[in-house]
């Protein structure tokens, strides 16, 4: 009962995060077979195990300070998801060509857009989130996803700007601490040499290799929401 219960709630959050923000009405628009891809779909809780290697025991590592003229600046502009951890694979099951564009809003607050292609409905679904960038490291950013959540903080690992960047992320709950990454590439693909010197990168940071999963990058070139 336990498995049986995991599946559904796993398949409504997978149904949810696909649908949104027009849930009701994209419904609707649902064929046999798209109906048909979602249930395919489920098999992916196999996931599971490699997601759990993100956990661990005590607290966040601290973010190290960025090279002495790291500017978020450069950091601007569109990016390609190219790996992620698996936690995040049983999340965005059915998602696919996961994009992030960072910029500034009116304020000349950072704005982070995040934007994919869901298989379920086969449009682009878009989040855009305001973030604060850490006045003392300008590498340390924070989101909030909904009103009633507390801030999560991210950390520009390493980067070029003009073709690579990683992305970590630590929340502690209790006695355990939650770690995830992001590989991002300018392009959808990275060069090899580069991917696996970020790896090694993740490993110090308690992310093993194993824990990652390719994005799916093989849609057309699609412009994201503004």
């Amino acid at each position: 009962m336990k498995n049986l219960a995991f599946v559904l709630y796993l398949s409504s959050a997978i149904l949810v995060a696909n649908c949104f923000p027009d849930l009701f009405s994209d419904l609707t628009r649902f064929t046999q077979t798209e109906i048909d891809l979602w249930k395919s779909l489920i098999p992916n809780v196999k996931a599971f195990p490699d997601a759990l290697k993100v956990l661990s025991l005590g607290g966040c590592p601290q973010p190290e300070n960025p090279p002495s003229d790291f500017d978020f600046r450069d950091l601007l502009g569109l990016w390609y998801e190219t790996e992620r951890t698996a936690l995040f694979e049983l999340l965005e099951t059915g998602q696919k060509c996961p994009q992030i564009t960072f910029s500034n809003d009116e304020n000349n607050d950072l704005k982070v857009n995040m934007t994919v292609i869901s298989s379920l409905l086969n449009t682009p679904v878009t989040s855009i989130k305001s973030a604060k960038i850490n006045s003392n490291q300008p590498n340390v950013f924070s989101m909030r996803y909904s009103l009633l959540a507390s801030d999560i903080q991210y950390w520009v690992v390493d980067t070029d700007y003009d073709n690579y960047a990683l992305i970590f992320a630590c929340k502690q709950s209790l006695f355990l601490s939650i770690r995830n990454a992001w590989i991002l590439g300018r392009k959808a693909t990275l060069d090899a040499s580069i991917r696996d010197n970020l790896v090694s990168k993740l490993s110090k940071l308690g992310v093993p290799e194993t824990s990652l999963i390719k994005s799916d990058q093989s849609c057309s070139t699609f412009v994201p929401i503004q």
